[in-house]
């Protein structure tokens, strides 16, 4: 259930977007919070 907010977090800010920023900033910031919310779910679960 958790990995679908982040899912949905992930989509809202690609839809929003940064206006003045470059695309790629965009995206590269993106990844790096998946992968923080990646290694938070690590963390929580223990596995």
């Amino acid at each position: 259930m958790v990995c679908v907010c982040y899912l949905i977090l992930t989509s809202i800010l690609a839809k929003i977007g940064i206006e003045g920023v470059n695309s790629n900033l965009t995206t590269a910031l993106r990844i790096v919070v998946v992968l923080l919310m990646a290694w938070r779910m690590v963390f929580i679960t223990g596995t």
